[in-house]
């Protein structure tokens, strides 16, 4: 009885309570999903200071992502574990490393050659070249002296007081004193990974050494959880966080386009891929060192998640920089961008970014009973190409990496599927795929 006199007592001050909690709670899913509408209109949208959940430094996308030991008599081998370790440890051992003054050494050729079948070394290799002005940034100090860029970094075992800088393009060597510990642990971790030990020899492919794999090689197919960001959070995140126009929506097919003053967003929704373009109020783009260094910024701004995100390859002429998603040490290569982000500048004073609204979450557990994928020796897929009359002067790179694909099953799982992909026209393709459609 009390309980129901209380309650008539109070009853209008209950149900205000009520219409404020519902107010407030329509006002919050306003808010979260301002675009709503499917044909063109003018949204009004609050701006909103946006948090991360991670910072990553130049020293996490800018790192070696092939280790190989040279063991002496011609025996190379490439080292390869489940997950990603060795770019761990070595991201740990170049942040820690003191260098002295770079000194360059002239070679022939020949000797250029020779360097990467020298005895008792482990040379870490970036997939494509780095200005050395970044490189030097990825060290606790980065020494002083020559310009350069760097493919592969050179360390002897026995004797690890020195980093070895290798330039393909100009087969330049230069030798890098480095003082502490840091360096001899890093190595000694790398040649006592546990992990698959597979044969390789270094082939000069487009001016490039080349990782093959005169034998071929197997890698597992694994499949991933994937999460999808929803479209007006990336619209929220990106275009609401650097202006305070009103934002125009318009939708054609499957095509949802975002604008103001400044800034364009377009959501691809049946691939699910993003094309994010900000306008600059500045000249030509700048230098290669200038260019990957505030790509960390604008990686760090989508705040997607780049675990396991690193480098893959920098086109100077078009200022455009990719980034992947590896797996197992190699790189997911997606014609939809699954995995990968590119971040072009233009000389219109644009800088755009594509990637796609899905992402890996965690590996599901395959057991000792994971699909093995036996790729063929990369003489074979030369050998393939040419054969469907494609020559090999158009290939100006050639990579094992991991091919995204739907699961039938499920929606929320991607299986990912080891081949070759080749570099012809700046862009990477499955080898499979270019023959096919040749």
């Amino acid at each position: 009885m009390k309980m129901l006199r209380w309650f008539r007592e109070n009853w209008l001050h209950i149900a205000l309570l009520l219409a404020l909690i519902v107010s407030v709670t329509f006002s919050f899913l306003i808010w979260a999903n301002p675009f709503q509408r499917p044909h063109s209109k003018r949204t009004p949208t609050l701006r909103q200071p946006t948090t991360q959940t991670a910072t990553w430094k130049a020293s996490d996308l800018y790192v070696p992502t092939t280790v190989v030991i040279n063991r002496g008599g011609g025996k190379q081998e490439q080292v390869q574990s489940k997950t990603n370790e060795a770019m761990h440890v070595i991201q740990r051992g170049l942040a820690a490393t003191n260098a002295d003054r770079i000194t360059p050494v002239a070679l022939t050729a020949h000797d250029y050659q020779g360097e990467f079948h020298r005895a008792d070394t482990v040379i870490l290799s970036y997939p494509d070249p780095l200005p050395g002005g970044l490189f030097k940034k990825l060290l606790r100090r980065g020494g002083s002296g020559a310009s350069f860029q760097v493919n592969h970094v050179l360390i002897s075992t026995k004797k690890p007081d020195r980093l070895y800088l290798l330039d393909d393009a100009h087969r330049q060597e230069y030798v890098v004193p480095v003082r502490g510990t840091a360096v001899r642990r890093m190595v000694h971790t790398l040649v006592t990974l546990k992990g698959q030990r597979t044969p390789i020899t270094f082939q000069r492919i487009a001016g490039k050494m080349t990782v093959t794999y005169p034998a071929g090689l197997s890698l597992p197919q694994v499949s991933y959880l994937v999460n999808k960001q929803p479209a007006n959070q990336l619209v929220t995140r990106l275009m609401g966080a650097n202006s305070s126009y009103i934002i125009d929506s318009r939708q054609q097919a499957n095509t949802t386009t975002y604008t103001d003053s400044n800034q364009r967003l377009t959501v691809n929704q049946k691939e699910g891929v993003i094309a994010y373009d900000q306008y600059r109020r500045r000249g030509q783009p700048d230098d290669a060192t200038t260019v990957l260094t505030s790509n960390v910024k604008r990686l760090n701004d989508l705040d997607v998640g780049l675990t396991a995100v690193h480098f893959l390859s920098y086109s100077q002429p078009h200022h455009t920089a990719t980034y992947c998603s590896y797996v197992a040490g190699f790189p997911i290569i997606s014609s939809v961008s699954r995995g990968m982000y590119t971040i072009r500048q233009t000389a219109t004073a644009t800088t755009s970014v594509t990637f796609s609204q899905y992402g890996l979450q965690v590996a599901i557990p395959s057991g000792a009973g994971a699909h093995q994928v036996h790729l063929p020796a990369t003489a074979e897929v030369f050998n393939q190409l040419a054969a469907a009359g494609i020559s090999a002067d158009k290939v100006t790179g050639i990579t094992v990496g991991y091919q995204w694909h739907a699961n039938k099953a499920s929606g929320e799982v991607a299986d990912l599927t080891p081949t070759y992909f080749i570099r012809i026209n700046g862009q990477w393709q499955d080898y499979q795929r270019v023959i096919a459609h040749h």
